[in-house]
Order: C-alpha cells, then structure tokens, then sequence
C-alpha cells in the first residue's frame, strides 16, 4: 500500500467514525464559528478526498466527460455524507434541547446545522419514498 492510499483511507474512516465523535464533543456553550466548524469540516475532508480518488485516473482524451460524469457522483456522495452528519446533528440538538417549535427559533442556532437538518431530513424521505415503490413495484416485475 503506498502512501497516497493510506491517507486516503484514514481520511475516509475519520470522516465516518470521527465526524460524530467531533459532533457530539463540542458543548452546546460553545462558540457558533466552533458549531459550524464541526460540520463543515468534515464535509470538506471527504469532498478533498473523494474528489481526489474519483478524478485521479480520468482519461487524458475525454477529460471534460469524465470530470463531469465522476464529479456527478462525487456530489452524490457528499450529499449521502451530509444526511449522514444531519442524523447525528439533529440527535445532538434533541440531547441539549436545542431543537423547538416554532422553527423561528431554530435560526438562533445557525444557518449551517438548520441546513444539515433539511438536507438530512428531505434526504431520509425521499430514501424511504424510493425504497417503499422498490419494494412495492419489484415483485410486480418480477413475475412468478
């Protein structure tokens, strides 16, 4: 294994075991650059990452296709990896009660971890919504 994979590697475990370590480490008194900071780095971690093991072996030719059609999926990725973060996000709001009714109140706590919470939560039902048809229409097509 050469060096390059094994960063690679260790970037890809910390972002999936340290990210909600570091989630629920930060205090609920801590400052709201900190808040921010432990989601979106994370994030950044894994898009350098993937960006870097999805666009490293593009083919000189058809460099423009291939960028795009990997960066496609790059970005579905981060947005799988943002749901992700948004469960633990919202588990740490509800553990210090920071999550309230109405939502107005929910701004005071910052525009980043409010949009992990709507990305995770637009995500998770649309995942539900495609599985519940997948399971309903499979059967169908498959015949006896």
């Amino acid at each position: 294994m050469d060096f390059i994979s094994l960063i690679v590697q260790l970037s890809l475990i910390a972002c999936a075991v340290g990210a909600p370590i570091g989630i629920f480490l930060v205090k609920p008194t801590a400052s709201s650059w900190l808040k921010s900071r432990k989601l979106l780095f994370p994030v950044f971690l894994l898009f350098l990452t993937l960006s870097y093991t999805a666009l490293s072996d593009c083919i000189p030719y058809s460099k423009i296709g291939c960028y795009s059609f990997k960066m496609f999926f790059v970005l579905l990725g981060m947005l799988q990896y943002i749901m992700f973060l948004g469960w633990f996000e919202y588990i740490w709001r509800r553990w210090h009660k920071q999550i309230s009714w109405p939502l107005k109140k929910n701004f005071q706590y910052g525009v980043v971890s409010n949009t992990f919470i709507v990305i995770s939560a637009c995500m998770t039902i649309l995942m539900v919504t495609l599985l519940t048809i997948q399971m309903i229409l499979l059967p169908l097509f498959q015949g006896n």
